[in-house]
C-alpha cells in the first residue's frame, strides 16, 4: 500500500515524536547513570538495589520491543469448525 500525502504527514510526525521521546530515554540513561555512580561512592548496597530495578525497567523495555505491537492473544475459549487434533 503506498502511502499517501496524508498518511506521509502523520508518519513524519511520528517520526519528530519518535526523535524526542529518544533523545529523552537518553538523556534520562545518562543522568540515572550518574546517579548510581554517585550513590556508588556514599551507599554501595542501596545503589546495588536502584541498579537491579534500573536493570529490570531496561530488560522489560528491551523484551517490550522485541515484537511491538505485540500478537494479539485472548483468554476466550474460541469454537471453531475444525476438528480438534
Amino acid at each position: 500500500m503506498q502511502p499517501t500525502a496524508a498518511t506521509y504527514s502523520e508518519s513524519v510526525k511520528c517520526d519528530e515524536q519518535f526523535a524526542l521521546y529518544c533523545n529523552n530515554m537518553l538523556s534520562a540513561y545518562s543522568e540515572l547513570l550518574k546517579i548510581l555512580a554517585a550513590q556508588s561512592r556514599i551507599d554501595t548496597a542501596r545503589k546495588e538495589v536502584n541498579r537491579k530495578k534500573a536493570l529490570e525497567i531496561a530488560t522489560n523495555m528491551v523484551n517490550t520491543l522485541k515484537e511491538y505491537p505485540p500478537a494479539v492473544t485472548t483468554n476466550m475459549d474460541i469454537k471453531t469448525d475444525d476438528p480438534e487434533p
